[in-house]
C-alpha cells in the first residue's frame, strides 16, 4: 500500500510541475492579446513577462532533472524546436518575402 501512495504523490508532483510549465509557456502568447490593444509595449512585455518566464522554465527543467528526467527532456526539446521554428520562420518566410517584394 505504501508503494501506491508514493506513486500517487509522484504523479501529483509531476502534474503540478507540468501545469506550472504550461502556464509559464502561455505567458508569451498573451502578447497577441495585449499587443494590438496597445495595453503594453513589446519591450516592457519582454522584460516583465517573456524573459522571466523563459528563465523560470529553464530553472524548473534544471532543478527537477534528477527526479523527473522525462519532463526535463520534453522541456529542452520543446524549447529547442521552438527556437528552430522561430529562426527558420525569420530566415525563410519573412526575409524571403521581403526580398521578393523588392
Amino acid at each position: 500500500m505504501l508503494g501506491v501512495s508514493k506513486l500517487i504523490q509522484h504523479r501529483t508532483s509531476e502534474l503540478g510541475l507540468t501545469i506550472i510549465v504550461i502556464i509559464l509557456s502561455g505567458a508569451s502568447a498573451s502578447l497577441l492579446i495585449f499587443g494590438p490593444l496597445d495595453i503594453i509595449s513589446y519591450a516592457t512585455f519582454r522584460d516583465v513577462v517573456i524573459i522571466p518566464s523563459v528563465i523560470a522554465i529553464f530553472a524548473i527543467g534544471i532543478l527537477v532533472r534528477s527526479k523527473f528526467p522525462h519532463i526535463t527532456n520534453r522541456l529542452f526539446i520543446g524549447m529547442a524546436a521552438g527556437a528552430l521554428i522561430v529562426y527558420f520562420t525569420e530566415m525563410f518566410v519573412i526575409r524571403f518575402k521581403q526580398y521578393s517584394l523588392n
